[in-house]
């Protein structure tokens, strides 16, 4: 199985890497992809997701296999630049059509 994560709502952040954290205690070969858009993007810049103690955590879910997917549109709009970003986020054109696309290859879809 293959899930997406989306999280555009900057309180819903938590609750999102909670979810995935069960996901995977549950079934550690799924497929996860966590795609973030809209103001809790901030979380995925480095800087900010160590000053606010993210990095380890999501670090490590990286490092398990799940994808950190970040809104180009969402990175133009704040300015913010990729070099910014943790190193293992990767950039999608639009989160929007990343939610699309996933879905369309039989993601399930979860919104926290």
């Amino acid at each position: 199985m293959k899930v997406i994560v989306h999280v555009n709502e900057k309180d819903k952040w938590n609750m999102a890497v909670g979810n995935i954290k069960n996901i995977l205690k549950d079934d550690p070969t799924l497929t996860v992809e966590m795609l973030v858009h809209g103001n809790p993007i901030v979380n995925l810049r480095e800087a900010d997701a160590n000053k606010l103690g993210f990095y380890s955590e999501i670090s490590e879910l990286a490092s398990k296999g799940v994808v950190f997917a970040a809104c180009n549109n969402t990175l133009t709009k704040m300015e913010i630049k990729k070099e910014e970003l943790c190193d293992f986020v990767e950039v999608v054109p639009a989160g929007v059509m990343e939610l699309i696309k996933k879905q369309n290859e039989g993601y399930a879809y979860v919104k926290p």
